[in-house]
């Protein structure tokens, strides 16, 4: 039986597919069409791939340092802050600022935030990126110290 209607290629009989002519002219047109929408769909899918690939890369703006200045609190935000700075998680730290750009100016009751912590453990490479990403290295904690002197004081120990 050649093609005609509900022509199936993969299993060489008519019938597999409602509603389709199993004629020779019609499976080969049908067959031209699907796969011109199979490379539709790739380059459908490839064009959001990419889309989607910027959207992630896209870091956005540094958070501008407040013109009035936060409130000083023990808060999940700055707890988890602490400790991604405390374990020198850059990548978790990274990608919770790049979500919330205003977290970098969060401060604990202490008025120390993630700057002061990054100087006080020493973790230069988290405090090159709080510093890009708009921390104040004029900050003052609740002892009149800026994040930097944390770092001076921890080697005079």
């Amino acid at each position: 039986m050649g093609a005609g209607w509900g022509w199936s290629h993969g299993k060489n009989e008519c019938g597999a597919y409602l509603n389709t002519n199993c004629d020779a002219d019609s499976s080969e047109a049908a067959d031209d069409d699907e796969e011109e929408d199979e490379d539709d769909d790739v380059e459908f899918t490839t064009s959001q791939q990419e889309q989607q690939r910027q959207e992630e890369i896209r870091i956005p703006d540094p958070a501008p340092i407040p013109a009035e200045p936060l409130g000083w609190a023990n808060t999940e935000q700055t707890t988890l802050l602490w400790q991604l700075v405390h374990a020198g998680d850059i990548n978790s730290l990274k990608s919770l600022l790049y979500r919330e750009p205003t977290y970098v100016h969060h401060r604990a009751e202490d008025g120390r935030g993630p700057l002061f912590w990054a100087y006080e453990y020493q973790k230069s490479e988290i405090i090159d990126f709080l510093l890009e990403r708009g921390a104040d290295p004029d900050a003052l904690d609740v002892n009149n110290q800026k994040p930097a002197e944390l770092s001076q004081n921890r080697d005079e120990l």
